[in-house]
């Protein structure tokens, strides 16, 4: 089942959020299930929200990619998620996604 992930992440600043996504890669290697990232700052942090075709994808991520870069980089690691069962999402000009 698709997912909506909300991410409030304290303490996340725009050049650390830049040195995560370039550890990472998930710009150069898209990682598997992830279907949209969008990103914003204030508040003292940073704020995602992310569509992911499953919770098993987005878990492989975090364990597999995103956790053991965050500890190398020796970033703040506490991060509040809320997880939800995606309804729809849609762009403009592509077809929707919605829940099956």
């Amino acid at each position: 089942m698709a997912i909506m992930v909300i991410i409030e992440w304290e303490g996340m600043t725009p050049e650390n959020y830049d040195e995560l996504r370039a550890a990472v890669g998930w710009l150069d290697q898209a990682p598997q299930g992830g279907r949209c990232h969008l990103v914003a700052f204030g508040d003292g942090g940073v704020r995602m929200t992310d569509v992911w075709d499953s919770a098993e994808d987005l878990q492989n991520f975090v364990d597999g990619k995103l956790m053991p870069e965050v500890r190398n980089l020796g970033l703040p690691d506490q991060a509040r998620l809320t997880i939800l069962p995606l309804h729809e999402m849609s762009v403009p000009g592509t077809d929707p996604i919605l829940a099956t």
